[in-house]
């Protein structure tokens, strides 16, 4: 009787590991389908914008200097802060 159902609980478990192995997978591939639509869009939105900044006569440098000032500012956590492990 043990036997059995043990048997029957192996059964299980690989069954189970092998549909949430292929239900992982399917997720996978979707993920990376979405990564790859976001990157194309995100491409799309810089070109424009650089397009914009031309347009209005906006120096690129400029604007990577705003974003240079913002990675600096520790009041909205751009700053990252260095944790000493070993005290």
């Amino acid at each position: 009787m043990k036997q059995a159902r043990r048997r029957r609980t192996a059964t299980q478990l690989i069954f189970l590991t092998r549909a949430l192995t292929r239900y992982a997978k399917r997720w996978a591939k979707r993920l990376q389908k979405q990564l790859s639509l976001l990157k194309t869009e995100i491409n799309d939105l810089l070109y424009h914008v650089m397009v914009l900044a031309a347009n209005q006569g906006l120096e690129w440098s400029d604007v990577e200097k705003v974003l240079d000032e913002r990675n600096e500012k520790i009041g909205n956590l751009k700053k990252f802060h260095q944790v000493d492990k070993n005290t």
